[in-house]
């Protein structure tokens, strides 16, 4: 099993490169970090999938060369999202991705703002939604079955589903990522 990627800041140099702070260390995100790289494309593929379409679409002409194509998509998701270094969280925390407010002079006219930059989270159904929400605001899994007539072993199994599509750690990190954007 791979490890949860914990407790990752990114930034950006001068020249638009991605930087990263890791256990203490700091260095520039490169198409050799094949493990890295493809751990982040799991992460973002999975709880930003219209972004990770959009991304892969704009980036088709290098499909060919595989680890390029990946890394052109996540170096792009980081720089649009995750690109300031700011202190208030971590970028990636215990695997969630925490989307910034990043300063783009063409964030009025780029065509992906609100789809690869400010990206729209995660593919739930409305009923994981729903459950996830009311989860994210402190309702235990006996309220929300009375509340929406449905069994506590629905509730944990909806849950359940919904943290394992987007290959979270636990139904109380997918509680966090919703509350995160709510």
């Amino acid at each position: 099993m791979k490890k949860v990627l914990q407790q990752i800041e990114f930034g950006s140099s001068p020249d638009g490169k991605v930087t990263v702070l890791q256990d203490g260390k700091i260095f520039y995100l490169e198409e050799k970090d094949h493990d890295f790289i493809e751990e982040i494309a799991k992460l973002i593929e999975k709880q930003y999938p219209r972004a990770w379409k959009a991304l892969s679409i704009n980036y088709r002409s290098s499909e060919k060369n595989a680890w390029h194509y990946l890394y052109l998509r996540v170096s792009r998701f980081i720089l649009c999202n995750m690109g300031k270094v700011d202190g208030l969280q971590y970028d990636i925390d215990n695997g969630i991705l925490h989307i910034e407010d990043i300063n783009c002079p063409m964030r009025s006219e780029c065509p992906w703002n609100g789809v690869v930059c400010h990206p729209q989270a995660f593919n739930l159904t409305e009923r994981e939604e729903e459950i996830v929400k009311l989860r994210a605001k402190g309702e235990t899994y006996k309220d929300i079955s009375r509340k929406l007539h449905i069994e506590n072993s629905t509730v944990k199994n909806i849950l359940q589903s919904a943290r394992k599509r987007l290959s979270l750690f636990s139904a109380k990190d997918l509680t966090k990522l919703v509350a995160s954007i709510l």
